[in-house]
C-alpha cells in the first residue's frame, strides 16, 4: 500500500531530534552551558593565578569578620542553584517531550482515520492528485474505488457500535491485506473506503475491470467480530481518470455516485460510472447553485390553488404551491427543485420564503379563508422551525389561525417525538394541522386523535380512480366515514371532473380542490381568478354520484362495510361539531374552523 512516506517520515522521526527543535529546549539548554562555560573559566582562572590562597589568607587576616562561613554559605547556595537548573532541565525535558507526543498524534489524525489508521479523505485527495501526475507522465490512467460496506447501519444498530467500530478495523485490514504496493487506501467516511488503482498506457478496461472484480472477490465472505460471524457484502463504485474527470474532487464524487447508483438499482455490485450520469450530475450542481441565488432573491414564488366547500360552493381557501421561474429555462417543475432543496439543507429558507411571499400576496389581494403550507419531514424534526414559523408569521401579518400546515404520514412515524413536539408548538399558537396523503402511507387511526390532526387530506390517487376501481371508492368512502365519526374535516385532493365532486359531495366530504375548480394561479392572477364551477357544483344535486356513494359495491369486504356503515350511522346522529367563529351557511369567503372536543 502506498502513502506519503514523507509526510510520515517527519511524523515518526526520533523524539531526540523533534526535542532538539524546539526553541524552548535549546534556549535552555544553550544558557545551562553558558553558565558552566563561565564555571569552568572561574575556576581555570583561580587555579591559574592562586586565587584560592589568596582567598585563605584573607578569611584568616579578617577572621573575626568570619568571612569562611560567608564563603561556605556561598558555595552551597552556588550547588542549590545546580541542582535547580538541573530539576528544571530535566522537567521541561519531560513537558516537551509531552508536547511532542500530542503534537505527533495531531499529525497522523491530519492524514490518518482515529479508527482504522489508513489514510483520510483529505489525504486519500492528495493521493489521487499525485496519482494523476503519474499518469499524465507516463501516458496512464488511473481509477478511483468508493466501497461501500452494505447494511453497515442495521449491523451496527444489531451489535452495537462498540463492535460496530471492530468490525470497521477488520475491515481496514483485511482491505490493506490485498492492497498491492502501487494501490493507495483510505477510510472516507463511516462505511465508505476508498482505493486508487493506476493503470499503465496499455492496459485496457478489461483490465480495470479484473482488478476491481479481484477486490469484490476478496471482501466479500465472512467476518468474525467478538465471536460473531457476518457475512459481509459490499457495493464498489468507480471513475476514471482522464476518461471520466479532470480533477481529484470531481473524479472521488463520481465514484461515489457509481456507488450509490449500484445500491439504489437492486445492490449492483460493481458499477462504473457513465457520462450521462455526470452530465445529470453536473446539472444538478449547477441547478442546486441556482436555487439558492433564487430563494434569496425571490425567484421561487408562491401559486395559489383555490381550496373549496363541497357543500355550499364557498371558497375556504388556497393552498400554496411553489413555482421556480428560471430566467432561461423557464418554468421549473416543483418535482425537479424540491429533491435538490430537501438533499441540499434548503428546504427551510425556501418553505419559509413562500410563506412570507404568499403573507403579502394574501394582503395585497384582501384574500379570506385559509392558507395550506406544505412542510418537509427535516422541517419538521426541525427544533427551531415552528419557531420560526411563527416569526414568519408575525412578521407578515398573517393571522396564525388562518393558517394549515400539511403534514404527510410517513413524515410523522419518522420521528415521532419531533412531530409531536413541532406540532404542539404550532397549535398552540393557533395553526392548522392537516394529515396529507392520507391512505398513501402508514395511516396509523391513533396519531389522529394523539397528534390532534384538525384535517384530514385524501390522496389524489384514490380520487382520480375511484369512479372505475370499486375498491378505491370504498377506501374514499371509509375515510370520509371516519373523518365524521372523529369530528375530522375530510379534503379531496385532486378533482378533476364535476362526476367527482357530486360523488365526493354525496359522500359528505367537507372540501375539494383540483383543476375541476382551477389550476394553481401566480399572485397576480388572483384578482382576475373565477371560479364558475362551485356556482355550478352548489346549485346541483346530482343523483348519480349520491346511488354510487350509497350503493353495496360488489367484492367489498364485510370489514370495510361495517366500517362504512358506522361511519354512516354516527355521522347521522344529532351529535355535531363545534365550529367556532363560523358565519350564516352559504357565505362565500369564508373559512369554516373544526374546534375538536377536549
Amino acid at each position: 500500500m502506498r502513502t506519503d512516506t514523507g509526510l510520515l517520515a517527519a511524523i515518526e522521526s526520533p523524539h531526540a531530534l523533534r526535542i532538539w527543535r524546539q526553541p524552548v529546549f535549546r534556549r535552555s539548554v544553550l544558557d545551562g552551558a553558558i553558565v558552566g562555560i563561565v564555571t569552568l573559566a572561574a575556576g581555570f582562572f583561580s587555579f591559574t593565578f592562586g586565587m584560592g590562597e589568596t582567598v585563605t589568607n584573607f578569611v584568616q587576616e579578617f577572621k573575626q569578620y568570619q568571612f569562611d562561613q560567608l564563603l561556605v554559605a556561598q558555595i552551597a547556595l552556588g550547588m542549590g542553584f545546580i541542582f535547580f537548573g538541573i530539576r528544571r532541565l530535566i522537567d521541561l525535558y519531560n513537558e516537551v517531550l509531552r508536547r511532542i507526543s500530542v503534537e505527533s498524534l495531531a499529525d497522523r489524525l491530519v492524514i490518518l482515520d482515529s479508527l482504522t489508521g489508513l489514510p483520510n479523505r483529505a489525504h486519500f485527495l492528495d493521493e489521487i492528485n499525485r496519482s494523476m501526475a503519474r499518469a499524465e507522465r507516463t501516458k496512464g490512467f488511473i481509477a478511483a474505488l468508493i466501497i461501500n460496506i452494505r447494511s453497515f447501519s442495521s449491523v451496527n444498530d444489531g451489535i452495537g457500535r462498540a463492535a460496530g467500530d471492530l468490525l470497521l478495523v477488520e475491515f481496514a485490514k483485511k482491505l490493506t491485506s490485498i492492497a498491492r504496493s502501487h494501490e493507495s487506501l483510505a477510510r472516507l467516511e463511516a462505511d465508505n473506503f476508498g482505493i486508487i488503482m493506476e493503470f499503465a498506457r496499455d492496459d485496457d478496461t478489461n483490465s480495470v475491470k479484473t482488478a476491481v472484480q479481484r477486490v469484490w472477490d476478496a471482501l466479500n465472505g465472512a467476518m468474525r467480530v467478538e465471536g460473531v460471524s457476518f457475512d459481509l457484502k459490499v457495493n464498489i463504485g468507480a471513475a476514471l481518470y482522464p476518461h471520466d474527470a479532470a480533477d481529484a474532487q470531481t473524479l472521488l464524487r463520481f465514484a461515489d455516485a457509481a456507488m450509490r447508483k449500484g445500491k439504489l438499482n437492486g445492490n449492483r455490485k460493481i458499477v462504473f460510472f457513465e457520462r450521462k450520469a455526470g452530465e445529470k450530475l453536473r446539472e444538478r450542481a449547477e441547478l442546486q447553485l441556482e436555487l439558492k441565488q433564487a430563494i434569496e432573491s425571490g425567484m421561487v414564488a408562491p401559486w395559489y390553488q383555490p381550496l373549496v366547500d363541497l357543500q355550499n360552493g364557498s371558497l375556504a381557501g388556497y393552498e400554496i404551491l411553489a413555482r421556480w421561474h428560471h430566467a432561461e429555462r423557464g418554468i421549473i417543475s416543483p418535482d425537479k427543485f424540491i429533491p435538490i432543496a430537501e438533499a441540499s439543507g434548503m428546504m427551510t429558507d425556501l418553505t419559509l420564503s413562500l410563506l412570507e411571499a404568499a403573507c403579502r400576496g394574501w394582503k395585497a389581494n384582501r384574500l379570506t379563508g385559509c392558507l395550506a403550507l406544505n412542510v418537509s419531514p427535516k422541517d419538521l424534526r426541525n427544533p427551531w422551525f415552528s419557531e420560526r414559523l411563527l416569526a414568519t408569521l408575525t412578521k407578515g401579518g398573517f393571522p396564525a389561525s388562518h393558517l394549515e400546515v400539511e403534514i404527510t404520514e410517513n413524515s410523522i412515524i419518522e420521528d415521532l417525538a419531533a412531530s409531536q413536539r413541532a406540532i404542539l408548538s404550532l397549535k398552540n399558537q393557533g395553526v392548522k394541522i392537516v394529515l396529507d396523503d392520507f391512505g398513501a402511507g402508514y395511516s396509523n387511526l391513533s396519531q389522529l386523535s394523539a397528534l390532534r390532526i384538525d384535517k384530514i387530506k385524501i390522496d389524489r390517487l384514490f380520487i382520480s380512480t375511484m369512479m372505475e376501481d370499486k375498491t378505491n371508492m370504498v377506501v374514499v368512502k371509509t375515510i370520509v366515514g371516519l373523518g365524521k365519526v372523529m369530528q375530522i374535516p375530510v379534503l379531496a385532493e385532486g378533482i378533476e371532473t364535476p362526476e367527482q365532486a357530486d360523488l365526493l359531495r354525496s359522500m359528505g366530504c367537507d372540501f375539494g380542490q383540483g383543476y375541476l375548480f382551477s389550476k394553481p394561479v401566480a399572485t397576480d392572477e388572483l384578482s382576475e381568478l373565477s371560479l364558475p364551477n362551485i356556482n355550478a357544483l352548489s346549485e346541483s344535486a346530482g343523483e348519480t354520484g349520491a346511488d354510487a356513494a350509497s350503493a353495496m359495491i360488489p367484492g367489498q369486504s364485510a370489514g370495510l362495510a361495517r366500517l362504512v356503515q358506522e361511519a354512516n350511522e354516527r355521522a347521522a346522529t344529532p351529535q355535531r361539531p363545534k365550529f367556532a367563529d363560523c358565519p350564516p351557511k352559504g357565505q362565500t369567503g369564508t373559512k369554516l374552523r373544526l374546534v375538536l372536543p377536549r
